[in-house]
């Protein structure tokens, strides 16, 4: 019998051209000041706003790489978004300053909320959140996020 392809070789590229699975990355520069590019020491125990999502985007997976240590032996606590909770990604510690290695990569498990569903499709805008805990961070790393975006066409525009 003679093998039959059915794929067209297209299998890895969306059906309708768009740009439905995206790597979403953004690099969180707390060793620059503000007034040099930074965005200054990000203090303990406070939340913020990692990366932005788009209403129907499905958050598939999230990765946190160090660049930089910090001075501090700061740690990520939890790394979640806006709308579901705080956790839902990553639920344990991205050790992110002194007591971390440059290079390191952390994902969350399948046991954190939204990991264990596959994904979760985000129902309005909204933000990948993380959250310090033992020290002031004052350095570098990237978190990245995968992304598909189920409803296609309208939820993601250029520059938006």
């Amino acid at each position: 019998m003679v093998l039959q392809d059915f794929t067209g070789h297209t299998a890895c590229l969306p059906a309708d051209g768009l740009n439905k699975h995206l790597i979403l990355k953004n690099t969180i520069d707390c060793y620059r000041s503000v007034a040099n590019g930074g965005f200054g020491t990000w203090t303990s125990g406070d939340t913020a706003r990692l990366l932005e999502l788009k209403e129907g985007w499905e958050v598939r997976n999230v990765w946190v790489r160090v660049v930089q240590l910090g001075t501090g032996a700061a740690a990520l606590d939890k790394i979640g978004d806006s709308i579901t909770n705080d956790t839902c990604y990553m639920a344990g510690d991205c050790k992110i300053g002194s007591t971390g290695t440059i290079g390191m990569v952390y994902r969350g498990l399948v046991t954190d909320t939204n990991q264990a569903l596959g994904g979760y499709t985000m129902l309005e805008d909204g933000y990948i959140l993380g959250t310090l805990k033992t020290a002031d961070f004052d350095g570098i790393f990237e978190v990245v996020v995968e992304v598909v975006n189920v409803f296609g066409g309208e939820t993601i525009i250029a520059g938006t």
